[in-house]
Order: C-alpha cells, then sequence, then structure tokens
C-alpha cells in the first residue's frame, strides 16, 4: 500500500511537473514573442527615424576636383586668428533664391582698424561632362582693413542655367602672390517645392506610439516645427496636442527631418484618422501636410 501509494504519488508529481513545464514553456513562448515584438518594433522606428536623406541631389558632386575646401571651422591659415571664411546655404543651390558664395567675419577682433591690403579673387566655374572647366564669372575685391573681411564673396543665380558648378575663392597679398585658396562644389537646380508628411505606422491602437517626420522632396530650404493636429475621416478636430509648436528647425532640400512622437489617445474611437503638421518654405508659405492612418 504504501508503495502504491508513492507510486500514485510520483506519477502525481510527474504529472504537474509535465504541466509545469508545458507552462512554464508557454509563458517562456509568449515572453519571447513579445520582446520579438518589441525588438522589431525598435528596429522599424530606429529605421524610420535614421533615414537622413529621401532623394540624393549631391552625388553628381563627388567627382569634382577641389584643391583645397572651405575649412569647417572657417578659420584662415594666414592674416589674423580672428578671420572666419565660411560656405553659406549649403551645396544644392535653388535657381533664383539661392547663391554661390562664402561668407568672411571677423571673430571677437578688437583692432579692426589693422591692415590687410589683401585682393579677393572669386570665381565661379561651371564643371562639364568629363570635368570640363567653364569660368561663368569672376570678381575681384580688395580688403583694406580687417573690418572690411566682414562681406560675402560669391554670386547670386541670376542667369545660371542647372548644373554643377565650383566656387573658388583666392586670397592675395597687394603685389598680387597667391596666400590661401578655398573650393567648393555646387549643384544649381530649379527651385522646386515639395513637403511631405512621413509616418512609421499605419495602424495604431488606442494608447500606442508611433513617429512622424518631415521629407523635404524640393530643392529649398524648408522650416518646420515638431508639431502635430489630428481630425476624424468626416474632418472633426481632435484635441490631441494642446502645445503647438510652429515652424523653427531649418530643412535642406532632399533631407528626411528628425523625428517626434504621437501617442494615440486611450479613449480615441476606432477608425480611420488625419495627421498633419505645418511647414513652410520661401515658395510655399505655411503649408499643411496631411497622411492617414487607422485607429484599431
Amino acid at each position: 500500500m504504501i508503495n502504491q501509494y508513492h507510486s500514485s504519488m510520483r506519477r502525481g508529481e510527474l504529472a504537474n511537473l509535465g504541466r509545469n513545464k508545458r507552462s512554464w514553456l508557454f509563458v517562456f513562448f509568449v515572453l519571447a514573442v513579445s520582446v520579438w515584438s518589441v525588438s522589431a518594433t525598435a528596429t522599424a522606428a530606429s529605421k524610420f527615424c535614421g533615414t537622413d536623406a529621401v532623394r540624393d541631389y549631391l552625388s553628381p558632386l563627388e567627382g569634382v576636383s577641389l584643391s583645397s575646401r572651405f575649412p569647417a571651422s572657417g578659420e584662415l591659415g594666414v592674416g589674423p586668428s580672428s578671420l572666419r571664411l565660411v560656405t553659406q546655404g549649403g551645396q544644392l543651390v535653388p535657381l533664383g533664391s539661392g547663391r554661390f558664395s562664402a561668407h568672411g567675419f571677423v571673430y571677437g577682433e578688437k583692432l579692426t582698424a589693422r591692415s590687410l591690403n589683401w585682393w579677393v579673387d572669386s570665381y565661379l566655374e561651371r564643371i562639364g561632362k568629363g570635368g570640363s572647366v567653364k569660368v561663368m564669372r569672376s570678381k575681384r575685391q580688395f580688403i583694406g582693413k580687417v573690418a572690411n573681411f566682414n562681406r560675402t564673396f560669391g554670386f547670386a543665380t541670376k542667369s545660371v542655367s542647372p548644373g554643377v558648378y565650383r566656387l573658388s575663392v583666392q586670397i592675395r597679398n597687394a603685389a598680387g602672390k597667391l596666400l590661401e585658396k578655398h573650393e567648393q562644389a555646387f549643384r544649381a537646380l530649379p527651385a522646386i517645392s515639395d513637403l511631405r508628411l512621413s509616418k512609421s505606422f499605419n495602424t495604431l491602437a488606442p494608447g500606442e506610439s508611433g513617429w512622424i517626420r518631415i521629407d523635404n522632396y524640393g530643392t529649398v530650404i524648408a522650416e518646420f516645427g515638431a508639431n502635430y493636429r489630428l481630425w476624424t475621416a468626416t474632418g472633426e478636430e481632435v484635441p490631441v496636442n494642446p502645445i503647438f509648436v510652429n515652424v523653427g528647425y531649418y530643412l535642406p532640400g532632399g533631407r528626411a527631418s528628425s523625428c517626434w512622437g504621437f501617442t494615440v489617445p486611450h479613449d480615441l474611437t476606432p477608425g480611420e484618422y488625419t495627421i498633419g503638421s505645418i511647414a513652410s518654405d520661401n515658395i510655399r508659405h505655411r503649408q499643411l501636410l496631411t497622411t492617414s492612418f487607422v485607429v484599431g
């Protein structure tokens, strides 16, 4: 009897162990699926928010020869250490509003009356197929004193056709000896406005979060703010964003903005909704960009 009793208990223990093992396996499976789901979601969000370029406008510039680029710091190798020379507006130049230029300025210099007696020569060159070079424009400016270095060296896009260009700025002393030379490549294209609102989701459940951003498929610089508004399918606005930030960040042509988050209210009724954000550029001011998604 005792042996039978113990045998029965053993069978019960084994049965319970089997059930417990299956339960733990089920829990492990659920946790694994949950971790995979969270990981997949994080990966998707990281990929979406990690996007930098949406249209490649600058690849034609990779083959342009530059003897000496403008230094990122703007510091010159000659003259007072307070002098800076930096390019303006980026390498994508919209025709009509853009410029091929560099800006000179004086940083923290007190003795701005000091003499320089420099000649600064600026050249705009068109780079053709096969690397051929044609000088389109040139300009010479005399910089007598340190204070006179506060100016722009370069050219407007008036009467310029689309293509690849190179700006060369050369600093010479009074005798004409070359002291320093810097070059930058640019691509000139027609001014186009094409802003779009992108999202990392197509469907969200109440309480879930996703990411949105502005994509600039155009060629002109845009301004945007980390803002959003929400409407039902019938056009009724849903008060989800009490803090509404207007434009304040710049977005060059062909680039994607940084992301900002959107969370679906817990009490939002399932259905189709439209999310919108404000952006602008110098062609189309204050644009409302929209895209649709489903709450389910």
